[in-house]
C-alpha cells in the first residue's frame, strides 16, 4: 500500500480517498513473529504480527518509510526518528491492508517529522498511537479514515498543517479518541472531525496557537464528546458545521478570536465550559435546538451571538444533506433563507455567566437574531433615579458587528458578511438574582431598558419570580439593561418593653425587642441597683462589667456600629433588700443613624406580696402560651420553684388561652 492514502489538502480530500486501496506497495518485509522484537533499521513493509523496535532514526526520499499491513504489531521507536523530505504525496507511517481492516496495531515512542502525512491509519481498529511527536506534516500529522475504536494519546503534534483528523467516508468512524495530547501551532486545525464520525472522544487535550480552529466538527459527525481541553489562542476554538447531537463540556476556552461557533449545526450541547478573552464569546450561526447550559463567558468584546439567515434574499441559499436535521439538498436553489427547512425551535441557553472576571450576570433565554454580553457595574449608566442598583447588567443587539465577522468567520461561514439588523430578533430572557443580596421586597425587583441617545431609563414589562429568583422578560428592542429595585419607604425604628415582679433583694429582668435601630437605651434605673447580667445581641453594652453600679442618671445603653433591622437585648437587675416596695416605671428608647426615635415602658413592681403569675402574663392580663413557656424556661434556670410554676399552669388553664 502507498502512502497516498490520507486527507490532503481540504479541496482534495474526496478524491485523494477514493484512491485509497487502489494501488499496491512493495516494501521490504521484516519477518514472522519471534521471541524477541525484530529490529526495524530502514524503511520497509510490516506484513507479520509481532514486536517490532526501531534501532535507529532512519527515512528519507521513499513513498511511505514504514508500512504495517498486518494485526496484532507493536512498533516501539524507542525515541528515534523518522524523517521525511517535505514530498507532501509521502508518509512516515501507514497502517492499513487496502479496505480489509487491521487490528490491534501499537504505534509508541516516535518522532515522525517531514512528510506529507506524518501518520496514516485507514481501515484500523482497536489500535493506539501514544507517545509520538509529529512535526512538519504537509498533510496531516496524524490521520484516522474510517477507523474505529483507536486511541490518539500523551503525543505532540506541532507545525503540521493539521494535529489529528479522523474521517469517515467509506466505512464506519466511530468510538476513537483523542485524549492527553499536546496540539500546537499547526497551519490549520489542531483536532478535525469529519463527515461520518460518531461516538469520538476528544478529552484533556491542550490545543493553542493553530492559526485555524482548535477543534473542528464538519460535515456530519455526531453523538460525540469534546470534553476537559483547553484550548487557547486558535483562530477558533471550537468550530461545528453540520453537525447533531454533540457534547461540548468542561472545556477552557481563552484567548481565541471566537470561542464557540456553530454553522447549520443541530441538537448540539455545550455546557459547564468556560470562554473568556475572545472577540466573540460564543456564535450560534444557522444553527437551531442548541442548549448552552452554565458556560461563563467572561472577558469576550461580544460574549454570544445567536444569528440566523445571513444570506442576502437575492442569492439562492446553498443548503446541505445532515441526517435527521430536516434539511435536504433537495431544497438548494431556494430564494430566500426563510424558505430553508430549517428544524423548530429555537437555541437557548440556562444559567449563562457574563461580564467582567470580577462581576458576573447570570442569564437563561431563548433566542433568535440577537447577541448578548456582560456589562461590567463599573462601566454601566447610573440607574434610574428613586431605584437602587443591584449590579445585574446586560447588553442585547440585533445589529451584527460585520467587520469582526468579516476578519474572523467570513471564510468558516463560507458566505459574504455584510452589515445589517436582523428581523424576527426576540429575546426571552430570565435574570438570576440572589434574593440574599437584597433587603427590600423582592417584589419590586424591575426590568430597566437604557436610552443611548437621551440617557434615560426607561422600565420594561417584567415580571418577578421570587421563589425561583428571576426577572424575566420578553425582548424585541435592545440596548442595555438593569435589574433595579425600587426604593421602599423608610422604615423607621419601633420598641417593645417588658417589665417584672420581684420581691426586696430579688431580681428583676427588663427584656427588649427592637427594630431598624442603631442603640437601645433603658433609663429610669434608681442608682442603687446593679447589673447582675445582660443579653446584648452584639452590641456594645455600658455598664458591661457585672455588679457595676447603674450610673447616676440610671440608664443602660446598647449601641451597634451600624443600623440593624432588629434586636433582642435584657438586662437582669439586682434589687436592694431595702429598696422601697412600689412600681419603677422604666423607659426603653431606641434611635437610628437618621435620629428617628421611639419608646416604650417597661414597668417593675417591688414587693414582699408579689404574684408571681403576674411576670408571665400578656398585655391583655392572660397567661398565654409565650408565657407558659418562659414559666418553664425560669423553672429549668431554677428563677422560679416548682409552686410558682404550678400556679403559672393553673392560670393558663383558667385563662383558657
Amino acid at each position: 500500500m502507498t502512502g497516498k492514502n490520507g486527507l490532503g489538502r481540504r479541496k482534495v480530500l474526496i478524491a485523494t480517498l477514493l484512491a485509497v486501496g487502489l494501488t499496491l506497495g512493495m516494501g521490504l518485509s521484516m519477518g514472522a513473529v519471534a521471541a524477541q522484537p525484530d529490529t526495524v533499521t530502514e524503511c520497509g513493509t510490516i506484513d507479520s504480527p509481532g514486536e517490532y523496535v526501531l534501532e535507529d532514526d532512519i527515512g528519507g526520499d521513499v513513498e511511505t518509510c514504514i508500512e504495517i499491513t498486518s494485526d496484532d504489531v507493536t512498533f516501539d521507536g524507542q525515541g528515534n526518528s523518522i524523517e521525511g523530505v517535505g514530498d507532501e504525496n509521502s508518509t512516515g507511517i501507514s497502517v492499513e491492508s487496502g479496505f480489509e481492516a487491521v487490528a490491534d496495531v501499537t504505534l509508541t515512542d516516535v518522532e515522525v517529522s517531514d512528510w506529507g502525512e506524518g501518520i496514516s491509519l485507514a481501515f484500523v481498529e482497536d489500535s493506539t498511537v501514544n507517545d509520538v511527536e509529529v512535526t512538519g506534516s504537509e498533510e496531516g500529522a496524524v490521520n484516522l479514515v474510517d477507523s474505529s475504536n483507536n486511541v490518539v494519546e500523551n503525543s505532540r503534534l506541532a507545525d503540521n498543517v493539521d494535529g489529528v483528523s479522523v474521517v469517515g467516508f467509506f466505512g464506519e468512524a466511530s468510538d476513537n479518541e483523542v485524549r492527553n495530547n499536546v496540539i500546537e501551532d499547526n497551519e490549520e486545525n489542531g483536532v478535525v472531525l469529519f463527515f461520518g464520525v460518531s461516538d469520538s472522544t476528544v478529552e484533556s487535550n491542550e490545543v493553542r496557537d493553530n492559526d485555524g480552529a482548535g477543534i473542528l466538527a464538519v460535515f456530519g459527525p455526531s453523538d460525540s464528546l469534546v470534553t476537559d481541553n483547553t484550548v487557547t489562542g486558535n483562530e477558533v476554538g471550537y468550530i461545528a458545521g453540520l453537525t447533531e447531537d454533540n457534547t461540548v463540556s468542561e472545556n477552557e476556552f481563552s484567548e481565541n478570536s471566537v470561542g464557540v461557533a456553530t454553522t447549520a449545526s443541530f441538537g448540539e450541547t455545550f455546557s459547564d465550559n468556560k470562554v473568556s478573552g475572545g472577540d466573540i464569546g460564543v456564535l450560534l450561526a444557522d444553527s437551531a435546538e442548541n442548549a448552552v447550559l452554565d458556560n461563563e463567558l467572561k472577558d469576550n468584546e461580544i460574549d454570544y451571538v445567536d444569528v440566523s439567515g445571513t444570506v442576502d434574499e437575492e442569492e439562492d441559499d446553498e443548503v446541505l444533506n445532515v441526517a435527521d436535521a430536516g434539511i435536504d439538498a433537495a431544497d438548494t436553489g431556494v430564494e430566500t433563507a426563510q424558505d430553508d427547512e430549517i428544524p423548530a425551535g429555537p437555541n437557548f441557553a440556562e444559567g449563562m455567566v457574563l461580564g467582567p472576571q470580577d462581576d458576573e450576570t447570570v442569564l437563561s433565554f431563548e433566542s433568535n437574531n440577537v447577541s448578548v454580553s456582560g456589562v461590567d457595574p463599573a462601566e454601566a449608566p447610573a440607574p434610574p433615579e428613586g431605584q437602587t442598583d443591584t449590579g445585574l447588567y446586560f447588553e442585547a443587539t440585533d445589529e451584527i458587528d460585520a467587520e469582526m465577522f468579516e476578519e474572523e468567520l467570513e471564510d468558516e461561514l463560507d458566505e459574504e458578511i455584510e452589515a445589517e439588523t436582523f428581523t424576527n430578533s426576540y429575546l426571552d430572557v430570565d435574570v438570576h438574582y440572589d434574593g440574599a443580596d437584597f433587603a427590600g421586597d423582592e417584589e419590586d425587583l424591575a426590568l430597566w431598558k437604557y436610552d443611548d441617545d437621551t440617557g434615560d431609563w426607561s422600565e420594561v414589562p417584567s415580571t418577578v419570580d421570587t421563589q425561583n429568583e428571576v426577572v424575566s422578560a420578553n425582548l424585541t428592542e435592545y440596548s442595555t439593561f438593569g435589574v433595579f429595585a425600587g426604593d421602599a419607604d423608610p422604615v423607621g425604628p419601633s420598641v417593645t418593653a417588658t417589665g417584672d415582679a420581684v420581691s426586696p433583694g430579688g431580681q428583676a429582668t427588663v427584656n427588649i425587642v427592637a427594630e431598624n435601630m442603631g442603640s437601645v437605651r433603658l433609663d429610669g434605673i434608681p442608682n442603687d441597683w446593679s447589673v447582675s447580667s445582660s443579653q446584648n445581641d452584639g452590641a456594645f453594652i455600658t455598664p458591661d462589667a457585672l455588679g457595676d453600679n447603674i450610673e447616676e442618671d440610671g440608664r443602660v445603653l446598647w449601641a451597634w456600629q451600624e443600623d440593624r433591622q432588629s434586636a433582642d437585648v435584657s438586662v437582669t437587675l439586682d434589687v436592694p433588700e431595702d429598696a422601697e416596695e412600689t412600681e419603677y416605671v422604666l423607659e426603653a428608647e431606641v434611635e437610628n443613624n437618621a435620629g428617628e426615635t421611639a419608646t416604650d415602658t417597661a414597668t417593675v413592681v417591688v414587693g414582699d406580696d408579689i404574684d408571681v403569675v403576674d411576670n408571665y402574663r400578656n398585655d391583655e392580663g392572660r397567661v398565654d402560651t409565650a408565657g407558659l413557656q418562659d414559666a418553664i424556661s425560669d423553672f429549668l434556670a431554677d428563677d422560679i420553684d416548682t409552686g410558682d410554676l404550678q400556679e403559672v399552669i393553673q392560670a393558663f388553664i383558667a385563662d383558657g388561652v
